[in-house]
């Protein structure tokens, strides 16, 4: 009897013991299969990126359902782990990007003002994007293809735009005459009683869609009453004083298309580092107007305007609500005489 209860003793021992090894190796198993499940997401989250640069629609789609479905389960939320944290904050900025363009790039507008316009906000977006992407992924190909998409897509729209110019022919009746609009005082609205502006223009256009400028009015940005959006980077100046070309990144150009005339200006950044206030960041400024010819009169009207600063894009053109409130009549009609 007492040799049987040793027995069953030993047999207790041993069912102990080897339970708890079981267990340890449950434990290891669960680790393993994490860090599995984790290194599975990853390699999804990286297929997902290189997809979206091809197939920008159909990588969108499976990416809103691999984050619905397989990151944020009902036992786990990978998104917890930093590293599938930042991998999938940079696969969403990626797809985001390409999925916009994909989009905007189908049906491109074919006059001028409206497809810089898109240039534009595009470029905006995908600055901002590329500038969301987490710090400790700056470093490897997948980022520098980022990187590298954001000055392609640039490159798209440039193209585009060339070709649009091309396509736009000289108005013979325009060029080589030198058009003035000397000292015209504008008063405000009653929304904006107390803005002013005196209003200069004198320039010539050439044949090679270039300008000879010694003044011009650049119509501004009102977002509110007696103000204008930083009054750092108005150009109003340019109004009152000589243009200087050194100002410019690229030649001042004018185009034609139908009844209507646009003027483009990419002025560089001169800001002073040392002086707070000092000098202007790098921006492009653009104006488009209904022009008629009467004799020896240029008249321009229905203006807009747009300028890209970044982050900001900033326009006004009739129909906006500002445009009625905060701008005069005498801001939307200038007659230019040929001297």
């Amino acid at each position: 009897m007492k040799r049987i209860d040793t027995y069953l003793l030993l047999i207790a021992v041993v069912a102990v013991a080897t339970f708890g090894s079981c267990t340890k190796e449950l434990d290891l198993d669960e680790d393993t299969r994490l860090l599995l499940d984790k290194k599975q997401r990853l390699e999804k989250l990286d297929e997902l990126f290189d997809r979206s640069f091809d197939e920008a629609a159909e990588a969108e789609n499976d990416y809103r359902k691999f984050v619905e479905y397989e990151l944020l389960t009902e036992t786990q939320n990978y998104l917890d782990d930093p590293d599938v944290k930042w991998r999938n904050a940079r696969t969403d900025l990626a797809i985001r990007m390409n999925a916009n363009f994909a989009r905007v790039s189908a049906t491109l507008p074919t006059v001028l003002f409206d497809l810089y316009k898109l240039k534009f906000q595009t470029n905006i977006l995908n600055r901002t994007l590329l500038g969301q992407a987490p710090q400790q992924l700056r470093n490897d190909e997948r980022f520098a293809r980022f990187k590298k998409e954001v000055t392609d897509i640039d490159a798209f729209f440039d193209e585009k735009i060339n070709a649009l110019k091309q396509d736009l022919k000289v108005n013979e009746a325009i060029i080589n005459k030198n058009w003035k609009l000397e000292n015209k005082f504008v008063m405000g609205t009653p929304d904006n009683p107390f803005a002013f502006f005196i209003i200069n223009f004198d320039f010539t256009m050439k044949a090679d869609n270039g300008m000879d400028i010694e003044k011009f009015f650049f119509f501004p940005y009102i977002p509110k009453p007696n103000a204008s959006f930083m009054p750092q980077q108005d150009e109003l100046i340019y109004s009152y004083l000589k243009f200087p070309p050194e100002d410019l990144l690229a030649p001042a150009e004018y185009r034609v298309y139908g009844s209507k005339i646009f003027f483009y200006f990419h002025l560089r950044n001169n800001v002073d580092p040392f002086n707070d206030g000092v000098g202007k960041l790098e921006r492009e400024w653009i104006f488009e107007y209904e022009y008629t010819l009467n004799g020896n009169g240029l008249s321009l009207t229905q203006p807009r305007m747009m300028l890209s600063m970044f982050p900001h894009l900033l326009s006004a053109e009739p129909g906006d609500d500002i445009y009625s409130k905060y701008y005069a009549d005498g801001l939307k009609e200038f007659i230019l005489v040929d001297n």
